[in-house]
C-alpha cells in the first residue's frame, strides 16, 4: 500500500486545467448485460471474492485519461471486511472553476455510494435530482491528481480525508480506496460509459 501511495504522489496534470466540462448526461437506461460483464459469485470463497479479482484487475489496469472521467459512471464497490458483499457505487465526475475568480478549471471526482447493489443502474429524472442534490450539498473540494500510473483523488467520498486511487481496465474504471472513518480499504469497478 505505501509502494503504491509513493507512486501516486499527487503531481497536478496540465490536462485537468484545460479542457471543458461535458453537457449534462442524458437518462440511457442500461441492459442487463451491460450492467452485469464482470461476472461476480456471491457464494465465492474469500480468495476469489469480487473483492480480490477487483484487487488483480487494479494491479494489471493503466493511467486512464482524464477526458473518460467526466460524466456520470455506474457500477460495484467491495469492501475489504465483506469482499463479496456489492454495494451500488456512482463516480461524478465534472470539469470546474474551483472559485469565482480563478481563470482555470480543475476536475472534480466524487464518489456516492449505496447498499442497494443496483441503486444506480437505473437512473430516472427523480432519482437524477436527488442525486445532483446530494452532490450539490458536498462542501469539500476533492483533489485530482495524476501519477504516475494512476489518478489519485483526495475526498471522493462522503467523509473528509477519504483516497481514491482510478486506473482503466479495457471499458471499466476500477478503483481503490480507503474510507476515511473506518480506515477500510474498497476496490470498485463503473464503466466508462456515462450515465
Amino acid at each position: 500500500m505505501l509502494k503504491l501511495f509513493a507512486i501516486c504522489i499527487p503531481l497536478l496534470f496540465p490536462a485537468l486545467l484545460r479542457a471543458e466540462p461535458p453537457a449534462p448526461p442524458e437518462t440511457v437506461p442500461y441492459t442487463e448485460q451491460e450492467t452485469s460483464t464482470i461476472p461476480f459469485r456471491t457464494e465465492a470463497k474469500n480468495s476469489d471474492s469480487p473483492f480480490h479479482r477487483l484487487s488483480a484487475m487494479f494491479d494489471s489496469a493503466a493511467v486512464p485519461g482524464t477526458n473518460e472521467l467526466p460524466g456520470w459512471h455506474t457500477g460495484r464497490l467491495f469492501r475489504a471486511k465483506e469482499p463479496d458483499v456489492p454495494v451500488s457505487v456512482l463516480l461524478a465526475a465534472q470539469w470546474q472553476k474551483p472559485s469565482p475568480a480563478s481563470n482555470k478549471k480543475v476536475l472534480l471526482v466524487r464518489r456516492l455510494e449505496d447498499e442497494t447493489p443496483v441503486y444506480f443502474d437505473s437512473l430516472t429524472a427523480l432519482k437524477r435530482k436527488q442525486i445532483q442534490a446530494e452532490l450539490a450539498q458536498r462542501t469539500g473540494l476533492p483533489r485530482t491528481y495524476s501519477g504516475d500510473n494512476c489518478l489519485y483523488v483526495l475526498n471522493a467520498g462522503p467523509e473528509n480525508g477519504d483516497k481514491m486511487f482510478i486506473r482503466q481496465h479495457g471499458p471499466y474504471l476500477v478503483f481503490k480506496g480507503f474510507d476515511a472513518v473506518t480506515r477500510q480499504e474498497y476496490y470498485g469497478y463503473v464503466s466508462k460509459k456515462s450515465r
